[in-house]
């Protein structure tokens, strides 16, 4: 198989690739893929030029991480049949879009696509954040993602649990899950090792509670543009298929579900830049209650449950099962209507 990308300069993204398969000198198959150049990365000045020089290419594919999965979905079939993969002066473009193709499909899968070799065993607490805490691992270094790798000191995790047991708090579920925190006001939880199911369980969670976060926790987050409701959205099952997860719907949501494609994390965008390890660890606290009820509630049982809520007993009740760390006075306008927006979204979920 040799292959050819376009892309936007030489180190911007490879927006469309072309390739052809030949055998005993005769063409077996060619095909290309292509999304929009606007959709790809890179300096103004280098697109200019592919807008002036490149001739334009009729788009199948919505952005680059689209053209990426097409063209490597290809690839590992001829691959699969002895296939060399081959380009004519490879460096820089070529080889950086198939370094994106190997960082899509084995650094960072989405939910139920785990990495191979995966230990069930083995526990992994990933936390980031710019007051000093970092990672209890049990696992080689090399497994963690290169953004953690890179963190300075990234095995004080001792400093962490002394800080939990000092403060008198629970600590966070244990297992494999990893919260991030990636700038001052985003926290990130890893989705990969949730089946769709339990994704769909634990978006439905958060959906339902999320005034309830917004007025108890972080009310001065409300009407922030860089931090909208989820519920601001009708959102259906439809809405996480990977072709509709694009960061201009998503990227300014509280629950940002953009990075499901690349990262397998969801964001959350509510908590503000504190030096506090109290709040922030009861915020994480917060978090592993969610991704923990997830993994123990079925979604038939999560919808027989939303679908009885109508008091305020049944709603205070329903807050302390999913979310025993959050500890906020339950307003029933503010159920009623979130508790509403996610008996939409799980309704929209067959089965």
């Amino acid at each position: 198989m040799v292959f050819d990308v376009e892309s936007i300069g030489l180190h911007g993204d490879g927006y469309a690739v072309g390739y052809v398969v030949i055998q005993d000198g005769n063409e077996v198959e060619s095909g290309m893929f292509a999304c929009p150049a606007s959709k790809a990365n890179g300096a103004d000045s280098d697109r200019l030029w592919v807008y002036e020089n490149i001739p334009q290419i009729a788009p199948d594919s919505p952005d680059p991480l689209a053209v990426r999965e097409n063209f490597w979905c290809r690839w590992m079939e001829w691959k699969a049949k002895g296939a060399l993969l081959a380009a004519d002066c490879a460096w820089p473009v070529e080889a950086r879009f198939l370094a994106a193709c190997v960082d899509a499909a084995y650094v960072a899968p989405l939910p139920r696509f785990g990495r191979a070799g995966a230990d069930e065993d083995d526990a992994l607490l990933v936390i980031e954040h710019h007051v000093d805490v970092a990672v209890d691992q049990r696992r080689a270094p090399h497994f963690l993602p290169r953004s953690v790798r890179q963190q300075p000191g990234h095995r004080r995790a001792p400093q962490l649990r002394e800080a939990i047991e000092q403060r008198g708090l629970e600590p966070v579920p244990r297992g494999r899950r990893r919260v991030q925190h990636r700038g001052r006001r985003a926290n990130r939880l890893e989705a990969v090792e949730l089946t769709m199911e339990q994704l769909y369980v634990l978006v439905g969670t958060y959906m339902s509670v999320e005034n309830l976060i917004f007025n108890s926790l972080f009310p001065t987050r409300k009407g922030n543009n860089y931090c909208f409701p989820l519920n601001n959205v009708l959102l259906e099952k439809h809405d996480l298929d990977r072709v509709r997860l694009n960061k201009e719907t998503w990227k300014y949501a509280a629950l940002n579900l953009y990075h499901l494609r690349d990262f397998g994390t969801l964001e959350f965008r509510h908590h503000p830049g504190t030096k506090s390890v109290h709040e922030l660890l009861k915020w994480i606290q917060i978090l592993g209650n969610l991704y923990t009820w997830a993994q123990k509630t079925s979604l038939k049982d999560f919808k027989t449950l939303l679908m009885n809520l109508n008091t305020t007993s049944e709603y205070m009740e329903y807050v302390h099962q999913a979310l025993p760390n959050l500890s906020a006075k339950v307003c029933t306008d503010d159920m009623y209507h979130a508790v509403t927006a996610a008996k939409v979204f799980v309704n929209s979920v067959k089965g």
